[in-house]
């Protein structure tokens, strides 16, 4: 009977598994592919976001903001109005990401009428959102990627790492942060949900594999970045395993990727 019990246990655990991996592939291979897709086109415009991508001083930079931007939800959330922050960072977010995207491959005027489109779908149709996740994510998967080169990016993962295991573990803010994106129905999360089981998952624990990747395969190949891809996904997968853990220090296991990328091609 007690061997029952387990065996039923590990199928239920295996289960659970192959529900979360197909969840993770939904949602980590279009951000991927759409980032490498549009991080091209913006590579072979010049198009920069952010000067100074080569310098590693720039990742202390943006982990600075990252610290502030976490900081300013935290008092929203004191405050309860973080709700009109996830409003206009999912709405104005969403309108100016599929602009930026669509203006890489039409007019401006198009482009302007297929973004209010894409609102009015995420407004009336409540399934579309994932897919306005996914948009967001790749376009910042993009944006970061083609402006920021290997290096910096993997110092900001590392740097993030850290952070999000003392954010999680010590002063556990980031728990604060996610539950409050959860309730409110932010889009600053992956998820997905059943009769039995809901998988959250934070955007830049996706985002920064996939940035990473973007950078490897604009300034190195295609191998690389499919190594440095597939070693973020494998490190994902990794982070299910345990109970509130750290998404983002697994994820950096892209970086493993990208140096064996780097070693064999």
């Amino acid at each position: 009977m007690d061997e029952m019990k387990k065996r039923n246990h590990v199928e239920k655990i295996q289960m659970i598994d192959g529900k979360y991996l197909r969840f993770l592939l939904a949602n980590y291979i279009p951000v991927t592919f759409l980032g490498i897709l549009f991080g091209s086109k913006l590579f072979s415009y010049n198009i920069v976001v952010i000067e100074g991508g080569e310098k590693v001083s720039t990742s202390f930079w943006i982990f600075g903001g990252v610290i502030l931007i976490s900081a300013f939800i935290l008092l929203l959330i004191k405050l309860r109005l973080s709700r009109y922050l996830y409003l206009l960072t999912e709405y104005g977010g969403l309108f100016l990401m599929a602009f930026f995207i669509f203006s890489l491959y039409m007019s401006e005027i198009i482009s302007v009428i297929l973004s209010a489109c894409l609102i009015a779908l995420r407004l009336t149709f409540k399934p579309f959102k994932p897919y306005a996740v996914i948009i967001m994510a790749s376009g910042a998967a993009s944006l970061l990627g083609s402006s920021l080169h290997v290096l910096p990016i993997i110092v900001l993962m590392l740097l993030l790492s850290v952070y999000d295991v003392l954010a999680v573990k010590k002063t556990r803010h980031m728990q604060i942060i996610a539950q409050d994106v959860f309730e409110k129905q932010g889009s600053q999360i992956f998820v997905s949900s059943d009769e039995k089981e809901i998988y959250v998952l934070g955007a830049a624990d996706i985002i920064f594999p996939c940035v990473l990747a973007v950078s490897s395969y604009l300034q190195y190949d295609l191998p690389t970045a499919a190594l440095t891809s597939l070693f973020g996904l494998i490190g994902l997968t990794l982070a299910s395993r345990h109970t509130e853990a750290p998404a983002l220090p697994y994820a950096s296991l892209s970086i493993v990727g990208f140096l064996i990328g780097l070693i064999i091609f």
